[in-house]
């Protein structure tokens, strides 16, 4: 509540709604002329690191979508299958009997997984559902930075509903799947997490913890652990997705608008458009018909309206309170672009600090669409464009 009152409660007294939606549509023409996309070299899905896990695990993480959410999402036909079991099996290419253990509903701070035997990949893997219930929107955005001394030497801070999310899977399937993972059958096993949006958050930080100081699994067990998470919010620290970048790849897609939102992203696109409405005729100049600026010039306005100085010291609060998706970062340039390459981000920091206005920034995050770039051309479904 408190943290929804300091966020509305900015701004003049004679401010209206109308004249927000221009300010903010005038950012994002800037944002159209800026050009600008996440630094690092565009290169083949098969020359990543991981690639195989990759394409593996988006199947996993679109199958918890469960039968139902999965048909109102159309990526699978209606009559396909019956059941939230035979769902996650039939995205993912296992048998239901692989199939270990499966919460679907979850509840607030405790979304839906499953744990299921991958014969093929030799691995054991634990996915997270993405949100799918009122629940689970709750989580999200419960989105205020809370400090966490578990996952690293010094204090980081993390997403607070995620980390309370994986906290609590964390009590509840720790001693499972360390006995799992040390039983003779899995014993040379990989351990792998996923899951999208919310899930992949949730995992992220629930694979952090497990790599963490006080981790509850055994050292043998966490030496095989690692962790994809597709569309993952920004949920750690910027200190922490360094730490554990050989551990923890996020995989963002195009323009997807979940992985650069946060509430200090948000504060600054508000602080922006209240900036810019201010300033008399400077919303009109820039949404006339004809107007141009080149891509510097719309990008010099734009770092000076959304406050983009010097960066924070590091190891400073503000550093520290800066959420960008967790570990590695793998980002695919919308259809259309890039060839079909993928790309390490140089500075996930950077290239996610500021909420995309231009463009398609809410498809690109559903599943299946996921699922459709990043699987290997082979799966179940089809992207929804």
């Amino acid at each position: 509540q408190d943290m929804f009152a300091g966020f509305f409660g900015r701004g003049a007294g004679d401010l209206q709604l109308p004249r927000l939606a221009r300010a903010v549509a005038a950012l994002g023409r800037l944002q159209e002329l800026a050009g600008r996309s996440p630094a690092g070299e565009l290169r083949p899905m098969e020359e990543i690191e991981g690639c195989k896990d990759i394409q593996r695990l988006v199947w996993f993480a679109l199958g918890m979508h469960g039968h139902a959410g999965l048909k109102f999402l159309g990526a699978i036909g209606y009559g396909s299958v019956g059941t939230d079991l035979d769902a996650l099996a039939h995205c993912a290419g296992i048998s239901p009997s692989a199939i270990l253990l499966a919460e679907w509903r979850g509840q607030l701070h405790v979304p839906g997984f499953a744990l299921a035997v991958d014969a093929a990949a030799s691995s054991v893997v634990l996915a997270v559902r993405g949100s799918l219930w009122p629940e689970d929107f709750i989580t999200d955005l419960d989105c205020k930075p809370r400090a966490c001394e578990a996952m690293a030497e010094g204090v980081v801070y993390c997403h607070s509903g995620m980390l309370s999310a994986a906290e609590n899977l964390s009590s509840r399937l720790s001693r499972i799947v360390d006995q799992i993972m040390r039983s003779k059958p899995y014993a040379k096993w990989r351990l792998l997490l996923t899951g999208h949006s919310l899930g992949g958050g949730t995992a992220g930080l629930l694979a952090a913890l497990w790599l963490g100081p006080k981790s509850p699994l055994s050292p043998g067990v966490v030496e095989r652990l690692s962790c994809v998470g597709f569309g993952m919010p920004a949920v750690a620290s910027v200190r922490l997705g360094r730490a554990l970048r050989d551990r923890i790849t996020a995989v963002v897609f195009g323009a997807d608008v979940v992985p650069r939102f946060s509430l200090a992203s948000s504060e600054r696109l508000r602080d922006a458009a209240i900036r810019l409405w201010s300033e008399p005729g400077a919303v009109d100049a820039i949404l006339a018909p004809g107007a141009e600026l080149s891509p510097e010039a719309a990008g010099e306005r734009l770092d000076a309206l959304m406050g983009a100085g010097a960066p924070a010291a590091a190891g400073s609060d503000d550093e520290l309170r800066a959420l960008c998706p967790l570990g590695r970062v793998v980002w695919a340039p919308p259809l259309g672009c890039g060839g079909g390459r993928v790309a390490v981000v140089e500075d996930p920091a950077a290239a996610f600090r500021e909420i995309p206005l231009a463009g398609s920034i809410f498809e690109p995050h559903l599943p299946q669409n996921y699922a459709a770039r990043f699987g290997g051309g082979a799966g179940p479904v089809e992207a929804v464009w």
